[in-house]
């Protein structure tokens, strides 16, 4: 709590003034006192007090509601407003938490309509885009962003958005598909212009884990780790260079460890799934597959490997219907349907099955 005897707060004090009311308030409106900040908790139709009341509830995690006010503050605020970018991605990302995919990608192309080169806008849409399954829709998005512009105000920017997030993300692309020289090359470029950055700074160790040269990417995500003890991407790297040499139990701690840093690391979850499939572990596989769709809703990967899990453990039924979902997330992409169909024979003995599925669920 705020002390009293304070009459003129600081910018920071009176942030945190305003928070005790709900309304989490910075350059556009600060508080000076208490009868301020209850003002400020006032003015429903006050663009900024709802740009911050929307994010300060998206980061309680109350996100439908964060949704209804962010939405509210693109309605209301001018179109000069110096918010308005950073209410339409964080918009976008409450709506794809609820599942609402059309209208998030629908909330970034309204306001690149207005914005057309700002590298925030343009990277999330990239982000978006990746969850659709869409990696070259992405990446063209992310180069954009790496040639983007964000306009004369200084507020509200994360300028990151313009070299080493899009430079990551693409490396990130590359590195799925198998093409790790692509990556290495990306991963590069963006730590020669932020060399602190955590983004970039696992890349190169797990481009090797693509040539196969483990231990020496090990040995660098060690070094990493050393430094860097919080790093959840270098955990995660280290988990898939264990994964990748068949020790799944020292994976699965790695996953962990990496969770429990970023608990919303998709990479992360996906492969503690994957790890805790090869151990035969189907039940908490399966948990890690929907927690990884609760996530990303239209994550094809995810809706794969829950099919092979349920499949697996001779849950036909239910791995036929993740397939459904797999195969219609991906626009029914050639290596789905080659996937389901090499998996026919195992599907085709439903019809015989007493509902198997009871035995993970």
């Amino acid at each position: 709590m705020t002390e009293p005897a304070e009459t003129t707060l600081s910018e920071h004090a009176s942030k945190q003034l305003l928070a005790e009311y709900g309304v989490s308030v910075a350059r556009e409106r600060v508080a000076q006192d208490p009868d301020g900040a209850a003002r400020a908790a006032a003015e429903p139709g006050n663009p900024a007090v709802l740009f911050y009341l929307g994010m300060a509830q998206l980061g309680l995690g109350r996100t439908a509601e964060a949704a209804d006010i962010l939405s509210r503050a693109l309605d209301l605020a001018d179109p000069d407003r110096a918010f308005r970018v950073k209410a339409a991605v964080l918009l976008a990302h409450a709506l794809r938490l609820l599942s609402r995919q059309d209208e998030s990608e629908q909330v970034l192309r309204a306001a690149l309509l207005t914005d057309p080169d700002h590298p925030e806008l343009l990277c999330s849409l990239g982000h978006h885009l990746e969850r659709l399954n869409r990696p070259d829709d992405a990446i063209a998005a992310y180069q954009s962003a790496a040639r983007g512009r964000f306009g004369p105000m200084l507020d509200y920017h994360d300028f990151t958005c313009r070299d080493v997030q899009p430079l990551s993300r693409i490396a990130a692309i590359h590195l799925a598909r198998g093409d790790s020289a692509a990556a290495a090359a990306e991963a590069r470029k963006a730590l020669a212009i932020r060399p602190e950055a955590p983004e970039p700074r696992h890349l190169p160790a797990a481009a090797l884990l693509d040539r196969r040269r483990y231990r020496q990417a090990q040995r660098q995500l060690r070094i990493i780790l050393a430094a860097h003890p919080q790093d959840h991407r270098a955990h995660n790297a280290f988990g898939v260079s264990l994964a990748l040499q068949g020790d799944h139990e020292a994976a699965v701690q790695a996953f962990e460890l990496a969770l429990a840093h970023e608990p919303d690391d998709l990479d992360a979850i996906c492969n503690l799934a994957l790890s805790r499939h090869a151990l035969g572990d189907f039940p908490r596989a399966r948990d890690a597959w929907e927690d990884a769709l609760k996530h990303s809703p239209c994550h094809v990967p995810a809706w794969l490997g829950l099919a092979r899990t349920y499949l697996r453990a001779g849950a036909y039924q239910a791995g036929a219907r993740c397939y459904e979902m797999a195969a219609l997330h991906s626009g029914y992409a050639p290596d789905v349907i080659s996937e389901i169909a090499a998996s026919r024979s195992a599907l085709s003995r439903m019809a015989g099955r007493a509902a198997p599925e009871e035995q993970i669920l």
